[in-house]
């Protein structure tokens, strides 16, 4: 452990380099299956490193606290939603808060009161509040209050109950729009006004220890939480959708697995949730993270999608473009995660997915489909790359 340990004379920063030189060793351990699953595996550790840094040394002060943004373009793990923003700050369930900002571009969101994350064997949801419920949607002002007394009928407010330690929010884009994205801050009302005391090598030696043990557990349990579900679904299917511990009580998820050769595709069929909203996405193997959405379509979301004559969802998931709607691009993967959500939903219907050749494709798709040409996919991945380029500018 690094908190025992000094700061002043370089024991504490030695023991978190060793540790961090112990998780890459095990990236080597095994038979992960190719090169470039151990490539990203490196790029993913790196990354883990810099959020979970970030996380501890950058937002350790409880009485001050700050959003950190994470699961954006650089901070990428379990399973990012990307048509979401996520944002957390630590709280206490003695303190009170008020989050203030505007949603602009932003569709909708979702404040979680939580006990920590599931990679931290925490999967207590404390309490919630969707955005939509209480009247705010696109372009209006927030104001939302956390802990104490609730504040009168029609003031947006969460209680911290006790083992409270973390707020998320999870900012929705569904309409990928090159437009102003959503401000949030969070301000403790009951430190306003006070100074923090000086930073102590006790202070810096949590820290250190905290951001490791944070990245060895990230590492190992997404991992192991992949290839049990794989286990359970099985590979080239789908499985039908539930609500996981830990995640917000909102969202029912699926989840599914393909190994596909080159001239093979994983077509997924489904009914539509009545629901307010659904995606789906694909997520690389080992490391959950989301593949490159800014500039390939690797997820699609309810109003990028497109119906087929008979109502239902049909996609793709192939190597290379068959010029139909609903590709999901493998980048190249010759295996994956398939994920699809069904949020605020009156029903689940559980999507089916199986392999067949690229060159019989067109047998199993209505004849109304449409085609899409390479000038059409084209303007769908512009379109992508701009409202990516606004929604994390800042």
């Amino acid at each position: 452990m690094t908190s025992g340990l000094s700061v002043t004379d370089g024991a504490a920063w030695r023991s978190f380099c060793d540790r961090l030189a112990v998780v890459g060793e095990s990236i080597l351990a095994g038979d992960l299956q190719d090169e470039r699953t151990r490539v990203e595996g490196f790029h993913h550790l790196a990354t883990q490193v810099v959020t979970w840094l970030a996380w501890s040394a950058g937002h350790h002060d409880l009485e001050h606290p700050a959003f950190f943004r994470q699961n954006d373009l650089v901070s990428c793990w379990g399973g990012p939603n990307v048509n979401q923003v996520t944002r957390r700050t630590r709280v206490v369930p003695t303190g009170r808060y008020v989050i203030r900002g505007r949603m602009h571009a932003c569709d909708d969101l979702v404040v979680t009161v939580k006990g920590g994350d599931m990679h931290m064997d925490r999967y207590d949801v404390l309490a919630e509040l969707m955005a939509s419920d209480v009247g705010i949607g696109r372009d209006d002002e927030v104001e939302i209050f956390l802990g104490g007394a609730p504040l009168g009928d029609g003031v947006p407010w969460l209680p911290l109950p006790s083992g409270s330690s973390m707020l998320n929010i999870r900012e929705y884009y569904w309409t990928w729009t090159a437009e102003e994205p959503a401000v949030m801050t969070v301000h403790r009302l009951d430190t306003v006004g006070i100074s923090p005391e000086a930073l102590t090598g006790a202070d810096v030696a949590e820290m250190l220890d905290e951001a490791a043990t944070i990245v060895e557990q990230s590492m190992r349990y997404w991992a192991e939480w992949m290839e049990t579900q794989r286990d359970q679904v099985g590979v080239n299917s789908m499985g039908a959708p539930y609500p996981s511990d830990g995640g917000s009580s909102f969202i029912r998820y699926g989840f599914g697995f393909y190994e596909l050769q080159e001239d093979e595709v994983f077509l997924i069929e489904s009914e539509i949730a009545e629901c307010a909203y659904w995606d789906i996405q694909l997520y690389t193997p080992m490391w959950f993270e989301s593949p490159d959405f800014a500039n390939r379509v690797t997820s699609l979301n309810h109003t990028q999608a497109h119906l087929s004559s008979d109502g239902r969802f049909r996609a793709v998931v192939a190597h290379s473009d068959p010029g139909v709607p609903n590709w999901l691009d493998t980048s190249g993967r010759p295996s994956g995660m398939v994920t699809y959500r069904w949020i605020r939903g009156l029903d689940a219907p559980a999507a089916r997915g199986r392999v067949i050749s690229l060159a019989e494709l067109a047998d199993h798709l209505p004849v109304d489909t449409p085609t899409v040409t390479p000038a059409k996919r084209a303007d769908e991945i512009a379109v992508r790359q701009e409202h990516v380029a606004w929604r994390y500018r800042t």
